[in-house]
């Protein structure tokens, strides 16, 4: 896929991919990070992020200042909100494709 970007063909997946402020950077690489110790419910459901996870990784990235703590969980939830919220539409567009498939068989 960088291949082709490099090449300066079109990449979907690149093309959709959001800006981010330099200054926001950390918190998106702080969700990346932790959005990969998500627990997951039966069939596939996605968990929102866990506070255990959150306050560890706050502590291991020596983030001790209240007031930064509370900015860091504050940005995180509200980039998990909306993470959880697109993962919702994907699934229902999904099911409601599926159930089109049948209907028209």
């Amino acid at each position: 896929m960088e291949g082709r970007a490099d090449k300066g063909e079109p990449t979907k997946i690149l093309d959709e991919q959001p800006e981010i402020a330099d200054q926001a950077l950390v918190y998106w690489n702080a969700f990346q990070r932790l959005s990969g110790q998500r627990e997951l419910g039966g069939m596939g459901a996605v968990g929102a992020l866990r506070l255990e996870a959150v306050s560890h990784w706050l502590d291991e990235s020596g983030i001790m200042d209240p007031v930064e703590r509370e900015r860091f969980r504050f940005y995180l939830e509200e980039l998990d909100g909306e993470y959880l919220s697109l993962l919702s539409d994907r699934h229902k567009a999904d099911a409601d494709k599926a159930t089109s498939r049948v209907r028209s068989r």
